[in-house]
């Protein structure tokens, strides 16, 4: 099991009208195995193994990483630094590696590869997240090596050392304005699947509301499955990523996958950064980088497919983690002036942006309660708390989209649009996802090639027992549900 923890940052040096020389290594090139070029006081510039030269030119600056050995120190670690979980985590080897594409995005993994006797559950999984997040990781910046503080909480400090590390000696002033803008972090856990059947059978039913993709295939042998949540660390919202595989390519393909998946969060979070900061002049035209740049990002993040995998169902997940408002984006036109290309740009990608309400959200922490998509989740101890309303809604929607029955989608939608009446109606945030739950459920099994009927029939009545709280729902939720039964040759 690899537990990941990614940082990615925004370097607005790039932007200024005099961009000033980065001092260090040249991003563009691949490292010479022979004399390699040094991110000072990190490490050597390594290949990685296996990157063709199909894998480079997939997205500049992935194929190559900086050892970061030299300003990342983690403590002396064994298996007694991972009890949470409570099946031995066994620490392989850790990574400490920074990746650059030579102009505007860095982005920092730090992580560790554990030795699992055993398939770890999903809740065993965010116990060795806690774990991982607040090992006391130490950061050096220009040769002074600071105080030990939580993994999770490192996020400046490394961009401070970034910004130490590839600066010319300069005055104080002038460094202060040279920061690294720090995006949203990241967690990527990859595991490998056991069970042929299911690859999420396993980690309990606190899964099922994840956002899910499967990739590479539909055979057990071929398949990588991809769960998204949102993980809460110190009241923020980090993208929580579980990627499964049990391949037999020996992993490689399962690899371009992560890559993938960590450097759409790097571009989706660096984009942020950037737009904010030009919003608020803190960049400038001038240069003419920020039109090189948006038509940079427009191209990696529009992109059909990298390594194979098709990527539009990727990057929307991503794109819920931040929204540029509507006025965000007309003071950024603003700010563009007569640059006609680059307007049409900003407009494309801030609209795709999605509404935050559409995320799966995934809540771990130790205790109190936070405000989620307008419902209030009170937790205690160690528990994990979960509400995904509308994301659930928004999952069951595109399901109803897909189905070829004309006659199926129209009584679907309609028991839908009942069913989010409904929930509306219900108090309490568990009983609105557990209605939401069992209508994505019905949903699923109505549109599958082979319905279930006794599920269909389990999933139908259990909507209409929950609607019988809400006097005025009951009958109507009652015959929307008959109608779909009734389609497909049921009688409750």
């Amino acid at each position: 099991m690899l537990v990941l923890v990614q940082f990615p940052f925004a370097d607005l040096r790039y932007f200024v009208e005099r961009p000033p020389k980065i001092l260090g290594a040249d991003w563009t090139l691949a490292p010479d195995p022979g004399n390699p070029d040094f991110v000072r006081g990190f490490g050597p510039l390594r290949k990685r193994p296996k990157s063709d030269s199909t894998a480079i030119a997939a997205w500049q600056g992935e194929a190559w990483f900086a050892r970061a050995a030299g300003a990342i120190r983690f403590p002396q670690i064994t298996h007694r630094d991972f009890p949470r979980a409570g099946i031995p985590l066994v620490p392989q080897h850790a990574l400490r590696r920074i990746f650059c594409n030579g102009k505007a995005l860095w982005r920092v993994e730090l992580g560790f590869a554990f030795d699992t006797r055993t398939q770890p559950s999903f809740t065993q999984i965010l116990a060795a997240i806690g774990d991982v997040l607040e090992l006391p990781v130490r950061v050096r910046t220009r040769g002074q090596w600071g105080q030990p503080a939580a993994l999770s909480q490192q996020g400046e400090a490394l961009g401070n050392a970034l910004i130490g590390s590839t600066t010319f000696k300069d005055t104080t002033e002038a460094r202060r304005e040279m920061k690294l803008r720090s995006g949203r972090p990241m967690v990527l856990v990859e595991t490998r699947a056991t069970d042929d059947s299911s690859m999420w059978k396993d980690p309990t039913d606190k899964a099922v509301d994840t956002h899910h993709v499967t990739l590479e295939g539909g055979s057990p042998a071929s398949r990588t499955e991809v769960d998204f949540g949102t993980l809460a660390v110190d009241r923020v919202e980090w993208p929580l990523v579980l990627l499964r595989s049990n391949r037999d390519d020996g992993g490689q393909a399962t690899r371009d996958v992560r890559t993938h998946l960590c450097r759409l969060h790097a571009e989706r979070e660096v984009l942020t950064q950037v737009l904010r900061a030009a919003n608020k002049g803190k960049v400038t035209e001038a240069s003419g980088n920020l039109e090189r740049y948006l038509s940079q990002a427009q191209a990696e993040l529009f992109a059909s497919e990298r390594f194979g995998v098709e990527q539009n169902q990727l990057r929307q997940v991503f794109d819920v983690y931040d929204r540029i408002a509507p006025s965000e984006t007309r003071a950024l036109i603003g700010v563009l002036g007569d640059r006609p290309q680059s307007i049409v740009r900003v407009e494309s990608l801030t609209g795709s942006y999605r509404e935050a309400d559409g995320r799966p959200v995934i809540h771990v922490f130790s205790g109190g309660s936070i405000v989620v998509n307008d419902n209030r989740v009170n937790v205690g101890g160690d528990n994990t708390g979960i509400i995904n309303v509308a994301g659930t809604f928004v999952n069951t929607g595109n399901i109803i989209s897909k189905s070829d029955n004309n006659e199926l989608k129209t009584a679907l939608g309609s028991l839908k649009t009942l069913t989010e009446q409904l929930t509306s109606k219900l108090p309490e945030p568990a009983k609105q996802q557990g209605v939401a739950n069992k209508l994505e459920a019905l949903t699923k099994e109505a549109t599958s090639p082979e319905p279930d009927h006794s599920m269909l029939k389990v999933t139908g009545q259990g909507l209409i027992d929950a609607a019988k709280t809400v006097a005025e729902m009951a009958a109507p939720i009652a015959k929307a549900v008959g109608a779909v039964l009734g389609i497909l040759g049921l009688v409750l």
